[in-house]
This record gives C-alpha cells, structure tokens and sequence, in this order.
C-alpha cells in the first residue's frame, strides 16, 4: 500500500486492484486493501486527503503535512500526552467532573491514570478545583485560562433568549449524567437502538431554548426537493407554549438549520402537522409547513 501510494497516491481503496479478503471489524470480511489502509492511518503512516461521499482518499503523512510531519513529539513521554489529553478534555466541557465516564475517553479509565494526570495538572495551575453548591459531594475541574470567562457569565444578564438544535455528540451532551442533574433532561442517542426498542427515533437532537432543554426533534433531509423535513417532535413537559420569544427563537433556529442543510423548503411530518407553535415558526421563519 506504501508503494502505491508513493507512486499514485492520493488514493482510496477501490483504486487498488488487490481484492483478496481478511476477517477485518464488525464480524465481516473485507477488502485486504481497505484493512491495510485503516492499519496504515491508525498507525499514523497515512493521512485522509479528502473525501468523495462517504469515500476517503488517503495520501502519506510525510507528503501530506511536510515540515510539521518532521517536528519533534511534542510529548516527551506517555503522561505529558495523557496531561495534554485531560486538559484538552476539560476545555472541550467548560466544566469536567472528575468522575464518571460518559464524558471521558476510553483510553483515560486505566486506573490511576486520569486521577494522576488531573493531579499534576492542578499542581501546575493548568487547572482548578470547583464545587457546586447544590452538588457538594461532587469535584468539578475548569482550565484556568478560562475562569475569566466563568466570572463574566455569572455577571453578565440574560438577553433574548435563542434556540438552537444540539448534535447527538455535540460536548454540551458529552456528560449525560450531568445534563440529568443540571438541566433535568434524559437523552440517550438511539442510533444503536433496534427500532422497536427506540423510546423516540434514529438520530434525535436535543432542542435548547435560552437555558433550558425543551423539546426533541426526529429531523430528516429530502435531497430531491431539497426539503428540510420535521419528521416529529416531542415537547419536555411544563415548557411555555404561549411565551412569544419560543416562537421568534424557533424560527430562527429553523431558518439557520435550513441554510445549513442548504434546503429550499420545510415541511412538518404527519405526527406534529397540527403543532401550533410549531406551525407559527415556520410561518415566521417564512415557510409554509405543508
């Protein structure tokens, strides 16, 4: 695969004609040259150059990044790069808990090591030590580059409150034991699911309005009419339907996922057709709904 690349690259798989089979992941064979790129890029050997769809084009690491692929390891050992990890981690949240495991990676459960790495951080002044005064018994962790920005939140008053459509794997879910205990709203994402088990839908995105979770949407993407399709959508219970602010923030919400989606249309599905607030959303955000 090297020497193909050398002489050819980029490449995707389907550009070699090598097509024996190995035993490869999900208890399936595959294509040898699919596995030897995987091992390839995995390894760090090789890098993906672009995307065509859903195919990758690998090309080599040493061509494809040049003078950085030659820089020394910025790591000089194991737990620098797992103290570079943490940190990474508890930016990526705001605020971490030292516990749990929803929100940190695989490779940061070995015993001893994430406590260690949170340990030489917080000796270094990377990071600081939070409570919660309605959690207590719980430690939080914050960069300290960004307690600045904790204090300016705190003091700052709300605005117009805005909405906005959460990704299933977007970092404000990461910790869902903590969404639960903050914002009071139980998400799962249920694309590994079988359908009849499925308490909602395939790929169901969290709705947030101002500070609160208030609704979950199964959304869908008609590629042919370019319609950004609201399958379904289930209120949370106790949200106020009649707050005029829901509806400017739904409908500007709907407008900014629509040109996301680069749709021309919106459509309500059959389940929530005769939603009201919704229904006014889209009028406002200048859709029909039909």
């Amino acid at each position: 695969m090297r020497k193909e690349l050398e002489s050819r690259g980029p490449l995707s798989s389907l550009e070699m004609e090598e097509d024996s089979r190995v035993f490869g992941g999900w208890g399936t064979h595959m294509r040898a040259a699919r596995v030897a790129l995987d091992m390839l890029f995995f390894g760090g050997d090789v890098v993906v150059h672009r995307r065509v769809g859903s195919r990758r084009y690998f090309e080599l690491s040493e061509r494809a990044l040049g003078e950085l692929h030659s820089q020394p390891d910025p790591h000089p050992n194991p737990e620098a790069y797992l103290d570079w990890h943490v940190l990474r981690r508890i930016g990526s949240l705001g605020l971490a808990r030292g516990s749990g495991t929803d929100h940190w990676l695989s490779m940061l459960k070995a015993p001893g090591g994430r406590p260690a790495a949170l340990k030489r951080l917080l000796a270094g002044g990377a990071i600081q030590k939070l409570q919660i005064s309605e959690w207590p018994e719980q430690a939080f962790y914050i960069r300290s580059q960004d307690l600045a920005a904790l204090h300016k939140a705190a003091a700052t008053a709300g605005g117009q409150p805005a909405a906005a459509f959460i990704a299933p794997l977007d970092n404000a879910i990461w910790d869902r034991t903590l969404l639960e205990k903050v914002f009071d709203f139980y998400y799962r994402w249920e694309v590994y699911v079988p359908a009849p088990k499925r308490q909602y839908a395939y790929y169901v995105l969290p709705v947030l309005f101002g500070e609160n979770f208030v609704a979950r949407l199964d959304p869908a993407f008609e590629r042919s009419s370019k319609t950004f399709v609201i399958q379904n959508w289930w209120w949370e219970t106790g949200v106020d339907k009649k707050d005029p602010a829901l509806v400017v923030a739904l409908s500007e919400c709907i407008q900014e996922f629509a040109r996301y989606l680069d749709a021309e249309s919106v459509r309500l599905g059959d389940p929530v057709r005769k939603d009201a607030l919704l229904r006014s959303a889209l009028k406002a955000a200048g859709y029909s709904g039909g």
